[in-house]
Parts: C-alpha cells; sequence; structure tokens
C-alpha cells in the first residue's frame, strides 16, 4: 500500500504540469480573442495593443505558461472579464462555503447509504441478491448529473414542495 501511494505521489507533479499545459494551450487556441472580448470589436487597434502588452499576451508562450503556473500557485486568479474591477478570488471566497455545505451533505449521504449497503452486500456474497445490489449502485453512480438533477428537483421541489427550486435554502424556506 505504502508502494502504491509512493508511485502517485511521485507522478502528480508530472501530472499536475500535463494538465496544465494541455489546458493552457487549448484556452489559447481557441476561437476568440480576450482583448477584443474586453473593449469590444471596434476597438482602436493602439488600444488593442495596449491591452494586449497589460495582459502579457504579446510575449513567448513558455513566459505566458510559467506566468499562468506561478500566478495560480499564489492564489492570483486574475480579474474577472464578467465583473470588470472585481477579482476572481473575491468573486469565489463568499461562495466556498455553499460548495463546502454541497460537498458535506453528498459526504454524508455516500455514508449513510453506501456503508450499510457495502456490509450487506459483504454479508451476502453469494447470494442472488449481490449482483442486484452491485448493479443497481454502480447504474446510480453511472447515471449523469444532467438527468438526475433536474429529477431530483422535479421530485423535492415541484411534486413534494420541500425545497426552493432556485436559490440557497433550507427546508424552511420554502
Amino acid at each position: 500500500m505504502g508502494m502504491y501511494i509512493a508511485r502517485r505521489l511521485f507522478w502528480l507533479p508530472a501530472l499536475l504540469f500535463a494538465v496544465s499545459l494541455i489546458t493552457f494551450y487549448l484556452f489559447r487556441v481557441a476561437p476568440g480573442d480576450p482583448v477584443t472580448v474586453m473593449l469590444g470589436a471596434k476597438a482602436r487597434p493602439e488600444a488593442a495593443e495596449r491591452l494586449r502588452h497589460e495582459l502579457g499576451l504579446d510575449r513567448p508562450f513558455w513566459v505566458q505558461y510559467f506566468d499562468y503556473v506561478f500566478s495560480y500557485a499564489r492564489g492570483d486568479f486574475g480579474e474577472s472579464l464578467r465583473y470588470p474591477g472585481q477579482s476572481v478570488k473575491d468573486l469565489i471566497i463568499p461562495k466556498m462555503w455553499v460548495s463546502a455545505q454541497l460537498s458535506f451533505v453528498a459526504l454524508a449521504i455516500s455514508v449513510i447509504f453506501g456503508l450499510p449497503l457495502g456490509f450487506y452486500v459483504a454479508h451476502k456474497q453469494g447470494y442472488a441478491i449481490d449482483p442486484i445490489i452491485i448493479i443497481a449502485a454502480l447504474s446510480l453512480m453511472a447515471i449523469l448529473p444532467m438527468i438526475s438533477v433536474p429529477t431530483l428537483l422535479w421530485v423535492f421541489c415541484l411534486k413534494l414542495g420541500w425545497l426552493p427550486c432556485s436559490g440557497w435554502g433550507g427546508l424552511w424556506d420554502t
């Protein structure tokens, strides 16, 4: 087990490098120009060139890539294109509490249902119920969120009325 973890940790930096490089490259070759998005299509060429220089888009690819990696490592995600004047970090931090709550609820549901089901299947190994439960559990894990989320919203929000259909609220906010 220790060797497995050591091997995974050994390959982690290479994997992070590859993922970050591929992501950066795909954003660079994607259609569209960030300067045109920020200034508009009718911007003067001098203004576009000045902004391109300020953003560092006139520098070589590798210089841009290492700036990207080191700024992310420092927690500097840049300025929002949608909300000018606000940093992306300042927009993300207030939403982190909601993400943490959702993660905790998902973990709790997984433990509440997964552990007893796993113990039951382990106890009934070899019985006819064993493959049925395993297939059902794997099928539920494979259902796309595009299908499961609207279905759950329909049941708990529209049919039962237990939860609000939008926004962030609790059982008593319906």
